[in-house]
């Protein structure tokens, strides 16, 4: 008895390498990255940095989204542009809330949006580089960057207890002191409660 991984096997006559016959398979040739030819960049997406090569496609054509001439960047055109980008978010009003104010726009076409929390913060955050695209595209300017900034609004002060929200009413309309002294109403009285 022979045993499995003997030579016995292939004593057709033929050599064990002739016996396969197996064609040379073609790789695709693979490119080293160099200068000239670069990958997308993760540092420059979440900067909002436009690479040199990415407004070019595959076959070597300029895209279209973005032009050749710069147009500036004013303050009624970019407040008309954030407008109409977020009513293309009304599918997701989370997001929609966080781009409820118009950026400031700042020197070298920067955009400083203004948050009101670390939440909003993150969901534009994460959004930026469609954000900036869009942006780029519709307002023909390839220079524009995206910064946020939480805010707190101090200003907004919320009525909690029945008195609190009763002042607040009556600053808007002063007939319900009238009807507060007519009807002899007390909130104070139902705190101690």
């Amino acid at each position: 008895m022979l045993p499995v991984f003997s030579e016995a096997k292939e004593s057709s006559g033929k050599p064990p390498q002739a016996a396969r016959e197996e064609r040379p398979v073609a790789k695709p040739g693979l490119r080293k990255l160099t200068s000239d030819i670069s990958g997308p960049s993760l540092r420059r997406v979440i900067e909002g940095i436009p690479a040199a090569e990415d407004s070019k496609t595959e076959a070597g054509e300029e895209d279209s989204s973005i032009s050749a001439a710069v147009v500036p960047l004013t303050e009624e055109r970019l407040r008309e542009a954030w407008s109409r980008l977020t009513r293309t978010f009304d599918d997701r009003p989370n997001i929609k809330s966080a781009l409820g104010r118009v950026p400031e726009l700042g020197p070298g076409n920067a955009l400083l949006l203004k948050t009101d929390n670390g939440i909003q913060e993150e969901l534009v955050k994460n959004n930026k580089p469609v954000l900036l695209k869009w942006l780029r595209k519709e307002l023909q300017n390839p220079g524009i960057t995206l910064d946020t900034q939480v805010v707190r609004d101090t200003t907004l002060r919320r009525a909690y207890t029945d008195g609190e929200k009763f002042d607040e009413m009556a600053a808007k309309n002063e007939m319900l002191d009238l009807l507060k002294q007519r009807f002899m109403l007390d909130f104070d009285d139902l705190r101690l409660l």
